[in-house]
């Protein structure tokens, strides 16, 4: 599973901090739970609103039951493809296209009769975020995704905020019937395991 922050858009992103941000993972043989607490801190003197917004990828549904909670209230989602549009081609490059092997994505014609490349999708769920002057928001993301033997979570950075994450902490809860050799890999180093976790995986496992 790619990908687990939120991301802003709007001139003013730059004023708003996350202060801290908790995720809590349980892997069950069936699902991946996820819950992931943002504390947003504006420090400025002046209210600030984002459009804040979630991956979700080339899949509108790839994510299950999502909801987000502010501060206890659930704020308006929509979802938006973010992908860039791809450019026209010229005829000498629709003939390059075409000579190429497969695998490519597919050309496709608009209704000016202009041809491009066929971009893939990428989905955001976006919705609206007040952030007051001088104070601190905490948003709650809840949702989950089926487990399949390619499960897995990866954490980007926060650099669409201002300053640097002030705390970021993970965990991973194994619900009954996984191990911790049922995991391929962990990073980066220095996780610790709970009492009676039993040994960390050591190399490619079943899921």
């Amino acid at each position: 599973h790619e990908g687990l922050t939120l991301s802003a858009t709007g001139k003013d992103q730059s004023l708003v901090e996350m202060a801290a941000e908790e995720v809590t993972l349980t892997l069950s043989p069936v699902r991946l739970q996820v819950e992931a607490v943002f504390h947003m801190r504006n420090p400025s003197d002046k209210d600030v609103t984002l459009q804040v917004g979630f991956p979700i990828g080339q899949y509108q549904n790839a994510l299950k039951d999502f909801t987000v909670s502010r501060d206890g209230k659930s704020p308006d989602l929509a979802v938006v493809d973010r992908a860039p549009i791809a450019p026209a081609l010229s005829p000498e490059e629709i003939e390059a296209e075409r000579r190429k092997p497969g695998g490519r994505p597919p050309l496709v014609q608009d209704r000016d009769g202009k041809v491009h490349r066929k971009r893939w999708p990428d989905y955001w769920i976006v919705w609206d975020s007040t952030h007051p002057a001088g104070k601190t928001i905490t948003e709650t993301i809840r949702y989950w995704t089926p487990t399949s033997e390619n499960t897995g979570y990866i954490l980007h950075t926060g650099a669409g905020w201002a300053g640097k994450i002030g705390k970021a902490e993970v965990t991973l809860r194994l619900d009954q019937g996984v191990t911790p050799q049922h995991l391929r890999s962990l990073e980066p180093s220095g996780f610790a395991l709970a009492p009676g976790a039993g040994p960390p995986p050591s190399g490619p496992g079943p899921a």
